[in-house]
C-alpha cells in the first residue's frame, strides 16, 4: 500500500504545469496526499478552502492548520451576500444539473473557482469513490472480495457524474480553469482495485493514504474521520429551502 505515494507522485508529475498551481484544500486525507505529492515535487501550490462566512467547519480548520505547519498560503473563500436562489441558479446553469449531491458540492466549488487566480487547480476528486467512504459502499461491499468491490467501484465510476467530477469540469471551464483531479487517473484507479473495501479502511479509514504518508501524518497529527462534506460544512442546511426547487430551477434555465 506504500506504492500510492509513486503512484500519485507519478500522476502528478505528468500534470503539473510550468506555472503556479492551486488546489482545492480542506484539510482531509484525500487533497493533503495531493499536496504533499506535489510538496515532493518541489511545488508549493496556493491552497483554497471554502467555508460558509456564518460556520467554520472542521475542514476549514484542519486545512488552516495544515498550511501553517507547511508553510503553504491559503485563501479563505466564503459565498457572497445576496440571494441564495439566484446563487443556485447559477450554479445549475452552470453544472446542467439538478442532483441534490452535485448542486451542494457544486456551490462550494462556484465560490472558489471565483476567487482562483491560477489557471490550473487540482483536487482529491473521486478518491472517495474508490475508497468506498460512504455507508452503502460499507455495508454492500465492507466484507466482499476485491473482485466484487472493483465490480462496485468500476460501474459507479463510469457514470461522468461520480461525486460531481464532470461537473466541476463544467465549473472550472467556466471560469477559465483546468481542473486536475489525480485520482481520476486510470492508474490510481488500478492501483485501488487490488483491495477489497477491508484492506482499505481497516484497522482506519483510507489505510494506503496512512501507511504512505506516515512521516507526514506522524509530523502532524491531522488524520481525521471522513465526514459528509455537505453535512460537515453545512451546505446541506444552507441549500435546504430551495432542494424541491432545484428540477424546476434546472428547467428554467434550459437544463
Amino acid at each position: 500500500m506504500t506504492d500510492l505515494r509513486s503512484v500519485l507522485r507519478e500522476v502528478i508529475s505528468e500534470q503539473v504545469p510550468s506555472e503556479p498551481v492551486a488546489l482545492f484544500f480542506s484539510g482531509g486525507t484525500d487533497s493533503l496526499t495531493v499536496l504533499w505529492t506535489l510538496m515532493n515535487l518541489g511545488i508549493k501550490p496556493i491552497c483554497y478552502t471554502f467555508h460558509l462566512s456564518y460556520f467554520v467547519s472542521t475542514d476549514a480548520k484542519a486545512a488552516r492548520s495544515a498550511c501553517t505547519h507547511w508553510g503553504v498560503p491559503i485563501r479563505i473563500v466564503h459565498e457572497a451576500p445576496g440571494n441564495v436562489r439566484d446563487h443556485l441558479r447559477d450554479v445549475i446553469r452552470t453544472i446542467k444539473s439538478a442532483r441534490k449531491t452535485h448542486v451542494e458540492v457544486m456551490y462550494g466549488y462556484w465560490w472558489l473557482l471565483q476567487a482562483v487566480r491560477e489557471r490550473h487547480v487540482f483536487s482529491g476528486l473521486q478518491a472517495d469513490t474508490l475508497y468506498g467512504s460512504n455507508k452503502n459502499a460499507a455495508i454492500r461491499c465492507g466484507k466482499a472480495s476485491a473482485a466484487e468491490f472493483t465490480r462496485y467501484r468500476r460501474e459507479l465510476l463510469t457514470s461522468p457524474g461520480q461525486e460531481g467530477l464532470a461537473q466541476a469540469h463544467m465549473l472550472a471551464g467556466h471560469f477559465g480553469k483546468i481542473l486536475h483531479a489525480p485520482y481520476s487517473d486510470e492508474r490510481v484507479r488500478r492501483f485501488f482495485c487490488q483491495f477489497s473495501w477491508a484492506q482499505l479502511n481497516r484497522p482506519r479509514q483510507k489505510m494506503p493514504a496512512v501507511n504512505a504518508f506516515r512521516d507526514r501524518f506522524n509530523e502532524l497529527p491531522i488524520y481525521r474521520h471522513d465526514d459528509n462534506m455537505q453535512c460537515g460544512s453545512r451546505l446541506r442546511e444552507h441549500c435546504a429551502p430551495f432542494v424541491k426547487e432545484y428540477r424546476k430551477i434546472l428547467a428554467e434555465v434550459g437544463g
